[in-house]
């Protein structure tokens, strides 16, 4: 759904622009926190930081401000922000913009996205930008780069420890003989798992010597 609650078959309504143009959609609703309202918030004290995540919530910013006035909010977007070239054809891009500048901060991934960010704030809010951040309505928000990552050290380490070795001698035992394909997937309806689903269900179909082999 998209403000004011308009209705979008699957994952069109023109929000496909999560990725270079054909990634994660962009799908939102001003209604989509459902039961939101100050009593949720009511273990909240400054300084607390109210931390949100992701593409899903963009409107939550301002939503939270309308209720906590002196909250801090940060946000942080998992996925890239389209250029302002593809962004400015975007349905609801104006409230959408006004929803992320209610946050005090705002990580994106790498530079090229926060400055495609930058970019759509001046073009369509005429709002004064810098490197360091967006003046709107005589609130700043600020911009940080924080590449998501893991600390290899601490996987490792724990590869090594004793539960881990144990569980691998478990799955070796019960995958005896066969091949195992694995899939990594984020559950998010976008990333097509259920299509993945149903290519190995038609593969094992039409192959019952390689569903005799193989477990996904």
């Amino acid at each position: 759904y998209g403000p004011g609650g308009h209705g979008y078959d699957a994952y069109g309504g023109g929000f496909g622009l999560g990725s270079a143009g054909h990634g994660p959609s962009y799908h939102y609703s001003t209604g989509g926190v459902h039961g939101l309202s100050t009593d949720s918030f009511n273990p909240y004290r400054l300084p607390d930081l109210i931390w949100v995540q992701d593409y899903h919530l963009l409107l939550l910013p301002q939503m939270l401000r309308t209720m906590l006035p002196s909250a801090k909010i940060g946000f942080f977007l998992h996925v890239p922000f389209p250029s302002s070239e593809l962004y400015r054809i975007m349905p609801y891009r104006e409230e959408l913009l006004v929803g992320l500048l209610n946050a005090d901060l705002i990580g994106f991934q790498n530079y090229d996205y926060a400055r495609h960010f930058l970019s759509a704030c001046e073009t369509i809010l005429f709002c004064e930008t810098s490197p360091q951040g967006v003046e709107f309505n005589d609130h700043f928000t600020a911009i940080s780069i924080c590449p998501v990552g893991i600390e290899p050290e601490a996987v490792a380490e724990l590869a090594r420890s004793a539960a881990v070795e144990r569980h691998i001698r478990i799955m070796r035992r019960q995958f005896s003989g066969r091949k195992v394909m694995l899939g990594i997937d984020n559950l998010d309806a976008t990333k097509g798992l259920v299509h993945k689903f149903l290519a190995v269900e038609e593969l094992f179909a039409g192959h019952p010597d390689i569903a005799a082999e193989v477990t996904f």
